[in-house]
């Protein structure tokens, strides 16, 4: 096996080199230099923290590791989340002082139990309202702190609809 990491072309594909160099025993077994086979590798990660990378404009190999259960991001800015919907088997998603939006991918996501955001302030309305259309029965907990006081209302509404089925959290101040 090659001791040297290839970096592709685009800024996904180097990124997950970057954050899973030094996985070795993930590697063991394969050609890293053959693509496919390193994303068969990545269909098999269960979990993936990524905190503190900074700003990632191309995550669209996160939406290739299909079989992630649990998926958190902390201290990285990560706008666009569209390759989501791909993460069918995601049961808990963490975003931790991370600017995102456009939860809309979030809703493909039958298996998704728990969305986490703390310290998302730019959080909007409609990216709220984009939990609406999670299959019911599978939402349970959501939390909401330190995020902008505009939510209050949908966060509100959200409580009535799903009163006893999902444990809803919220803070809106947003001081540390």
């Amino acid at each position: 096996m090659s001791t040297q990491l290839p970096y592709r072309e685009t800024e996904a594909q180097r990124l997950t080199f970057e954050i899973l160099k030094d996985s070795k025993k993930l590697f063991e077994g394969i050609d890293v230099n053959d693509w496919d086979a390193v994303k068969k590798r990545l269909q098999s990660i269960k979990e993936l923290n990524l905190s503190g990378y900074g700003k990632i404009s191309d995550l669209s190999i996160v939406g290739e590791m299909t079989g992630l259960k649990k998926l958190e991001f902390s201290n990285t800015e990560v706008e666009d989340i569209s390759w989501a919907k791909s993460l069918k088997k995601l049961v808990r998603i963490r975003f931790n002082a991370t600017p995102v939006r456009g939860l809309k991918s979030l809703a493909a996501l039958e298996e998704l139990a728990t969305i986490r955001a703390n310290q998302c302030s730019q959080l909007t309305p409609a990216d709220i309202e984009a939990i609406f259309d999670l299959p019911a029965n599978s939402l349970t907990n959501l939390y909401l702190r330190r995020t902008s006081p505009e939510l209050e209302p949908v966060v509100r509404r959200m409580r009535e609809i799903y009163y006893g089925r999902v444990e809803i959290e919220y803070d809106f101040s947003t001081r540390r």
